[in-house]
């Protein structure tokens, strides 16, 4: 028989092909493996774990601690040492139980950004804190931003927001739905906008971010922005984010034009024709005033009214629309926003105030009391109070809490941060100063005018008008270097 000869080439061809096949035998053997290792997994999965670990669910009594940096550093294991120094809070995010921060640590050669999420519950009538996990963004001075658009970075961070745990329904945990509150934020370098765009500019679906919050890193700048609730019942896309000056805002300042006849005299005069309507709550104990908070001639009546257990009061803001109808602000807190503390020397009221002149924001510094214990004790809240978005906005700063044994005994005074951490006295007086650095620092001055509803019922227009002109002339917001 002939023997079969296989030339070099062949042998070096079926070697290959050798080589191949063990190769394919291999992979196939593993992925074998990994099915038999899925399937086994999988009949012992248990979805409700999993999303107990998403929610917080499964923390124990043990693993909440009176402060936030406290239930940081019971799971050091997340973080390293240094990521659990809150060195600068940028922000904090809170919907019902589930609260968000998002600070700066600062390490060696590095900084890292933290968004750090909480179950917050209520231990022996004190709110309690506990990590449920954390996403880390370390960054270092020559680092170089990613090609992404602004839109793009923006539209991650939005459907990253939609499954994050701050949003789950606050009674049963459940996905978000149409009905619920949907909290959407993020945070963007200046180098991912092309020119013409701007984070101040930023529309969702026509509706603009709740707050913006800029700041520096290795010499860049960043912002942080955010919506307590984004309502839209749109698929969320690129094509409804706007980043540049768009023809709303145009129109925005038509209706500005258009509304030029409302003069402060004609919105005096219309708030004097409804007296009826911003009065319907008043009783013998109430005060009104005439001021314009965001300084675009668009003058806030506003009322101040003690209701209920007489403890608190209630504050209702005011406008003149284009129109020329009179329609109330919307606000985020059913309660006391401005002072009622004058000065005993000339009857006004003096605040301080912050300007964000990128954003046109006016941020007030007002202080109001919750009586606990009529004579024994009360609350004193320090608060910021901002008009964005045709509403009413409200952020508590601190808390001043004033307690005696009895009513004959002397105040004792201390001092609460907004997790109920106790803080110096100094620190609660320059909470805002260090809150608002970099803005420009201001001063307001308004007058509340005193008045029962009986009295003002039987007031004449002109006598009315007189006090809201009075109100009116008394407000101002001044540099405070000048």
């Amino acid at each position: 028989m002939k023997r079969f000869q296989i030339n070099e080439n062949t042998k070096r061809g079926l070697r290959v092909l050798n080589t191949i096949c063990l190769t394919v035998l291999i992979f196939t053997f593993i992925e074998l493996v990994d099915v038999w290792l899925l399937q086994d997994s999988m009949e012992n999965f248990d979805a409700g774990d999993l999303k107990n670990q998403i929610t917080g669910d499964n923390l124990t009594a043990s693993e909440y601690a009176d402060t936030v940096e406290e239930a940081l550093l019971r799971k050091t294991g997340q973080l390293d040492s240094y990521q659990c120094n809150i060195d600068e809070e940028i922000f904090r995010m809170r919907n019902s139980d589930f609260m968000v921060i998002y600070y700066r640590a600062v390490g060696v050669k590095e900084e890292a950004f933290v968004y750090a999420k909480f179950r917050v519950l209520e231990q022996d009538n004190q709110e309690k804190y506990g990590l449920v996990g954390t996403e880390v963004d370390i960054r270092k001075a020559r680092d170089k931003s990613g090609s992404n658009t602004a839109a793009e970075c923006i539209y991650n961070q939005i459907v990253r927001s939609f499954l994050d745990f701050i949003n789950y329904a606050e009674e049963n945990h459940d996905d978000i739905d149409e009905n619920n509150r949907v909290i959407v934020y993020g945070d963007i370098c200046e180098t991912h906008f092309a020119q013409g765009e701007s984070i101040y500019n930023l529309q969702i679906d026509g509706q603009k971010p709740d707050e913006i919050k800029e700041y520096e890193c290795f010499g860049k700048k960043y912002y942080f922005w955010y919506y307590d609730n984004l309502e839209t019942k749109k698929t969320i896309s690129q094509e409804l984010i706007t980043l540049t000056e768009d023809e709303q805002s145009t129109n925005e300042k038509d209706d500005s034009q258009r509304s030029d006849w409302l003069t402060p005299k004609k919105q005096i005069d219309i708030f004097a024709d409804e007296a009826g309507e911003w009065s319907r709550n008043f009783d013998r104990s109430s005060s009104f005033t005439v001021a314009d908070l965001n300084q675009d001639g668009r003058l806030e009546l506003i009322t101040d009214v003690i209701q209920g257990s007489g403890h608190f009061a209630y504050n209702h803001y005011f406008i003149v629309d284009k129109a020329g109808d009179l329609t109330e602000l919307q606000s985020d807190r059913f309660g006391e926003y401005l002072s009622t503390y004058y000065d005993s020397e000339d009857g006004l009221i003096h605040v301080p105030v912050y300007y964000d002149e990128k954003r046109d924001v006016y941020y007030s510094i007002q202080g109001g009391g919750n009586v606990d214990r009529p004579s024994i004790s009360f609350v004193y809240y320090l608060d910021s109070v901002s008009i964005e978005n045709g509403g009413v906005k409200q952020e508590t700063l601190a808390y001043q809490i004033c307690e005696r044994e009895d009513e004959y005994a002397d105040l004792s005074y201390h001092y609460q941060d907004i997790d109920g951490k106790e803080i110096t006295e100094e620190k609660f007086r320059t909470i805002a100063e260090r809150k608002y650095v970099g803005l420009k620092n201001m001063q307001m001055t308004w007058k509340w005018q005193s008045i029962s509803k009986e009295e003002l019922d039987t007031m004449s227009k002109e006598e009315l008008e007189e006090l809201l002109m009075d109100s009116y002339q008394n407000f101002k917001i001044v540099d405070e270097a000048g």
